[in-house]
């Protein structure tokens, strides 16, 4: 049952559903009513249709329904679906790692319908953003004492990770796009984080244009590398932070989409003075990354993560 309740914050498809057994589902129902009603009061047409699904099954398997979980689906018949560029609350449940006794929640509020067909990419979370994040708090020796700052933030999914679940020090936000960075006050509330804390920074930072701020000791970055175009002022903005501090440590997390992007990267990276492994991949998120507590398509490519230094 955790694994479908992870599974519906995140609002994974109803079809990726039918993986718990119909017993489980008629011995749980009451958690599952809790659960379907509060996510209704975000998505009353995904937990419809969910419930739809889920009573279908039942009634297949001739289990008996309970009441007050029928009336409840009753009660939502009329829901219309979210557009693509309607906002809602999706909540992220990171598996604990062995040493922490919890997951790590992190909630987010975007359009996880749109594409980048709209106007901007950053409204909603993509796949690398989930792995990256995953990756940092399975390894907890880098970040603490750090100053952190995540490129290209979109939705802040990783600085969020590192600044609720890591002994970072400082998290800077930056994005291009100032109207993300303003977005992000509802985000910031659910997460119970005030833009007024000095732990955290929020800041336009436009690649080959605008510095990195002095004291920054790891820069990581999701899904930042898909446009071939702008990978030569990302390296830019990269090759100048390495010369404020030879120190600096880069993470970036790639998803595979496209080859012929990618070998940009790759390329550009060694004509340059930048050392660089990847230290982290998965060739089908979808199988490799069950146990992580993040749901991946079955469409997901791979996914890497680069370490540069100088």
């Amino acid at each position: 049952m955790d694994s479908l309740i992870r599974k519906i914050r995140q609002r994974v498809p109803v079809k990726y559903l039918e993986d718990i057994s119909t017993a489980e589902l008629a011995l749980n129902t009451q958690r599952l009513l809790r659960e379907c009603e509060l996510i209704a009061n975000r998505n009353p047409y995904y937990i419809l249709t969910f419930l739809k699904s889920a009573i279908k099954r039942l009634e297949q398997d001739n289990c008996e329904l309970d009441d007050e979980l029928f009336e409840f689906f009753s009660e939502l018949l009329g829901a219309k679906p979210l557009s693509p560029t309607d906002f809602e609350v999706i909540t992220y449940s990171i598996k604990a790692a062995e040493r922490v006794e919890k997951d790590s929640i992190i909630e987010i509020n975007e359009s996880p319908q749109l594409i980048s067909g709209y106007g901007t990419t950053g409204r909603r979370t993509w796949e690398a953003a989930l792995y990256l994040s995953n990756y940092l708090l399975e390894n907890p020796d880098l970040v603490p004492g750090k100053t952190v700052l995540e490129l290209g933030a979109g939705t802040g999914l990783v600085s969020l990770a590192l600044g609720k679940y890591t002994g970072a020090s400082s998290i800077v936000v930056t994005d291009g796009d100032a109207n993300l960075i303003e977005n992000l006050g509802a985000t910031l509330k659910l997460n119970n984080i005030s833009k007024d804390d000095p732990k955290w920074i929020f800041q336009s930072l436009l690649w080959g244009e605008d510095q990195v701020p002095d004291g920054v000791d790891i820069l990581v970055g999701a899904d930042i590398t898909y446009d071939s175009t702008i990978i030569p002022v990302l390296l830019q903005t990269i090759t100048a932070a390495f010369l404020q501090n030879p120190n600096l440590v880069v993470y970036i997390s790639a998803t595979i989409r496209n080859e012929e992007t990618i070998a940009v990267w790759d390329n550009s990276i060694a004509q340059s003075d930048i050392q660089c492994s990847v230290i982290s991949y998965s060739s089908c998120p979808n199988q490799d990354l069950k146990d992580s507590g993040i749901w991946y398509s079955v469409t997901t490519p791979e996914i890497r993560i680069y370490e540069l230094r100088k």
